[in-house]
């Protein structure tokens, strides 16, 4: 089993409890001898990995708009690391890193859970926004 999580960020600062989730079940299935990446981007790394993903794979892409964490990303890259996952996970939901991963999955009739980690509901800033994404991306 090879499995691809996907989330914003690993920064344990900003990316508050999708992160820790995201680090965690990594750590816990690369412990258990589950093939494990990750995908994220680069915001709030520096050159050191999460402890305890030693044994995991982390892809990180660059950010081209920081505010809304919009990733610059390589399409045929990302289409390797769906091909050569058996099903991913999509952490959070407001991303467009996760949208990207998610077209691409359904694109390539390969199976995915999404943990939208109670941002389903629209609260907070950029409620237009949010909305917007609703409507393109989906629920």
């Amino acid at each position: 089993m090879r499995v691809l999580n996907v989330n914003h960020t690993l920064d344990p600062v900003n990316g508050g409890g999708t992160a820790e989730r995201t680090v965690q079940m990594s750590r816990y299935l690369a412990r258990a001898g589950v093939g494990c990446t990750v995908l994220t981007t680069s915001a709030g790394l520096d050159t050191r990995r999460p402890a305890g993903l030693e044994s995991v794979t982390v892809v990180t892409v660059p950010l081209l708009w920081r505010r809304f964490f919009v990733p610059r990303v390589s399409l045929p890259s990302l289409r390797r690391l769906i091909a050569a996952a058996d099903v991913i996970h999509l952490m959070g939901h407001w991303s467009v890193l996760n949208a990207v991963v998610y077209w691409l999955a359904r694109r390539e009739r390969k199976p995915y859970v999404i943990c939208p980690a109670g941002s389903l509901r629209i609260y907070g800033r950029s409620q237009l926004l949010k909305r917007a994404y609703d409507l393109i991306v989906g629920r």
